[in-house]
């Protein structure tokens, strides 16, 4: 018991909800195939996101939003912090850090990640080492991103996507470090990412 006689609040599991839909664009239908195979591919990029607080209100969700998008929405208070390998499945993520902290790192070296921040972050099939490390006790992780398959991305992006992925590399296999780019503004996208935070839960 505490100091005041209140037992402490005991810490539960927020866990990644995979293939959770928006209703408007479909609820709980099933995925098209195209749909299921780019979820398959995010499935094996990193082990599922699973983080332990006393926040039994936080969400932690992945929406399947087209055949080559999945989006991950993050609230959550932590009471440690979650691990996992990063696998190179060939997908672009675009990382909006709104609080909380991330490391990653590998024989490459290390990066941290700042609150606020914008994260482009590539591993293409083959590039197996990294690892990352996201919340502390006593922190809240809260963030969104946008993981996209490179082929979709340059087909639907236009020259805006064929840039950003021209920085990040051309996608060869043999390529033994990750590649990404970090910015520390959020700019115009900050309100439309609070929005997302703080909206409704698919049923």
């Amino acid at each position: 018991m505490t100091e005041r006689g209140r037992q402490p609040v005991p810490a539960t599991e927020v866990a990644e909800s995979l293939l959770a839909r928006p209703a408007e664009l479909g609820g709980g239908s099933p995925l098209p195939r195209g749909e299921r195979a780019f979820i398959r591919r995010y499935g094996a990029y990193r082990d599922r996101l699973r983080f332990r607080g006393a926040d039994p209100a936080g969400r932690c969700d992945t929406y399947a939003v087209s055949p080559g998008m999945a989006m991950a929405v993050v609230d959550v208070g932590c009471a440690e912090d979650f691990q996992s390998r990063l696998s190179g499945q060939d997908i672009v993520e675009i990382h909006y850090r709104l609080a909380g902290s991330l490391l990653l790192a590998g024989s490459w070296g290390e990066i941290r990640v700042p609150e606020p921040s914008c994260l482009l972050w590539y591993q293409p099939r083959g590039c197996d080492d990294a690892a990352e490390r996201m919340g502390r006790r006593d922190e809240r992780q809260t963030w969104v991103s946008l993981y996209c398959d490179r082929e979709w991305l340059a087909r639907v992006g236009g020259a805006e996507a064929a840039a950003l992925l021209a920085a990040l590399g051309d996608g060869a296999p043999n390529l033994a470090a990750p590649r990404y780019r970090l910015s520390s503004e959020l700019g115009a996208v900050a309100p439309i990412l609070k929005d997302i935070v703080g909206g409704a839960r698919p049923a």
